[in-house]
């Protein structure tokens, strides 16, 4: 077999590569749930736009911890996860957040100075959102590896 199928099957049967394909599948299906209950229309942005409930950031990242926690046990690869989780999650709802914040701001003066040209001002997330994101990627994440 050609080393690149033996790769590409190898990866196929990895439980960690189809936590994080669900935990992202489910994470993008109740974002568009959540968008269409506060919007009331369905609309594909959510996939793609920033921001957002739940966050796909943290969903993913805690996935991928619990993940590695139950296919290496307390490893330094564990430890290496947990640690790229919270930089992850921090910058969520603290960077990303006071960008947002700072975009809001730079829109009230250009609107003063007659300035046309916006700044996106959805960039983070609420504490929220990542809670609720962080819950459903230990939930799916316990639950594939849960399964026989």
């Amino acid at each position: 077999m050609l080393p690149i199928l033996a790769f590409i099957f190898e990866i196929l049967e990895s439980r960690i590569f189809w936590t994080l394909t669900f935990t992202y599948i489910i994470t993008h299906f109740v974002k568009l749930l959540t968008h269409r209950y506060e919007s009331g229309r369905w609309s594909a942005g959510p996939l793609w736009e920033t921001g957002g409930m739940p966050s796909s950031h943290s969903s993913i990242v805690v996935a991928l911890s619990v993940a590695i926690g139950l296919e290496t046990g307390v490893s330094a690869v564990f430890f290496l996860s947990v640690i790229f989780a919270l930089i992850v999650i921090r910058d969520s709802f603290g960077v990303r957040a006071s960008v947002g914040e700072q975009a809001r701001i730079l829109n009230v003066l250009s609107s003063k100075l007659n300035i046309h040209e916006k700044a996106r001002t959805v960039l983070g997330h609420t504490p929220a959102q990542v809670t609720i994101g962080a819950l459903l990627g230990f939930v799916v994440a316990s639950g594939i590896y849960l399964l026989p």
